[in-house]
């Protein structure tokens, strides 16, 4: 299952454009502007989609969170109140 659907993600990201450029292209071509407007609108939800994308691979990774301090817990950052005493 995940490799079609890696397969469909690269397929839909190699093809999506070319198809999208070929409709522009082919609008203005043919003197039909609903088509230049069909390629423009379908277009800018996947530049939105590929901005999104790049943008998030790059941001910096997560800091580590803080471990808690001794005062805060019991042993494997249980709370005190929780603590079994017989």
């Amino acid at each position: 299952m995940f490799a079609a659907t890696v397969l469909f993600g690269i397929a839909a990201a190699i093809f999506g454009p070319i198809i999208l450029y070929e409709l522009i292209v082919r609008g203005v071509r043919e003197s039909h502007p609903s088509w230049v407007a069909l390629g423009v609108i379908c277009g800018i939800p996947w530049v939105l989609v590929v901005y999104a994308a790049i943008k998030r691979a790059i941001r910096p990774p997560a800091p580590p969170s803080d471990p808690p301090s001794a005062g805060e817990g019991g042993a494997n950052g249980t709370s005190r109140r929780h603590d079994v005493r017989r």
